[in-house]
């Protein structure tokens, strides 16, 4: 992860290609659309990338309104089937609908990204064998570091609620270890817990299947 300050001071970066002289500082000051250019080594043997990253400056918004802000979130889990031994990004998205009618589109835009925060997801493993004792937590909510199976959660800026989940990590829980947790393929529930502004939003049980 690559971090800039834009405080405008700083004799770090901006180079005019025109004049061929480098640039005191930022002028990045203007409301619109910009690209931010990385030169850099991902390590001492490699050689020169150039990483590009496109964003937007938007000005900061203020609204007044006499009545509650109804807003309220339908998620869906992007992964379906996952095969035993792959590590990927569980992904569930996040769509926003604001109830108020008198709030023009201008304004209702402004929740439409980042306004997801705090978000953390829960892996069970379903068990439909009444031989075997279930459902068996594979990553709770309460996993806020890195565990066997998962990785700290992420939020894009589109409200897209991240984890990386690695299958082969499942073997290596208690439940498993102890002969109680059945086969480690089958089905696994995903669930995610988030905040939306003031309220704690609660997903459905969402289902994968690991084969």
């Amino acid at each position: 992860d690559y971090v800039v300050v834009l405080d405008q001071t700083l004799n770090l970066s901006g180079f005019d290609l025109n004049t061929q002289t480098q640039v005191a500082a930022s002028s990045l000051s203007a409301v619109n659309d910009y690209v931010d250019l990385w030169t850099v080594k991902l390590n001492a043997a490699s050689k020169y990338q150039v990483i590009t990253n496109e964003f937007k400056l938007n000005e900061d918004t203020f609204f007044a309104f006499t009545e509650p802000l109804l807003l309220t979130t339908s998620n869906k889990l992007m992964n379906k089937h996952v095969r035993l031994g792959e590590v990927v990004d569980l992904k569930v998205s996040t769509e926003t609908t604001v109830q108020n009618q008198k709030l023009s589109q201008s304004v209702q835009n402004i929740f439409k990204d980042s306004v997801v925060t705090n978000a953390t997801m829960e892996v069970k493993k379903v068990n439909q064998d009444l031989n075997f004792d279930g459902p068996f937590t594979v990553s709770s909510f309460a996993d806020s570091a890195a565990t066997a199976t998962s990785q700290p959660v992420t939020i894009t800026k589109d409200n897209t609620i991240i984890m990386s989940f690695d299958t082969n990590g499942i073997k290596d829980l208690s439940s498993f270890t102890n002969g109680t947790f059945g086969s480690l393929t089958g089905t696994y529930s995903v669930q995610v817990k988030y905040t939306l502004l003031n309220e704690t939003i609660i997903s459905p049980l969402y289902y994968l299947t690991v084969s």
